[in-house]
């Protein structure tokens, strides 16, 4: 397993949630195997800190690197590109 954090910031919080719930079938597919960790900040509530379970790093690196991902984002209202960091379980 492969875990990622991404950090945005987006226009609306309500918005945002409302197409990241509706995206869960499409992560799923993709590899994602736990999304359901979405934090904001409590000074910048639309600064949004994510925390995601994925198959493998190349997994997440090709979900968002797709075009309809992409476009997905704008859609939520994510402002900017998301700085994304992969990690692996220390053993």
């Amino acid at each position: 397993m492969s875990y990622i954090i991404v950090k945005i910031q987006v226009e609306d919080l309500k918005t945002f949630r409302e197409v990241y719930n509706s995206a869960i079938p499409i992560r799923a597919a993709a590899g994602c195997t736990n999304d359901e960790c979405v934090l904001h900040n409590s000074i910048e509530p639309n600064s949004l800190t994510i925390l995601q379970e994925w198959e493998s790093p190349e997994h997440a690196s090709k979900f968002f690197s797709r075009e309809d991902i992409r476009e997905k984002m704008k859609t939520a209202g994510v402002l900017g590109p998301p700085d994304i960091q992969h990690f692996e379980l220390v053993s």
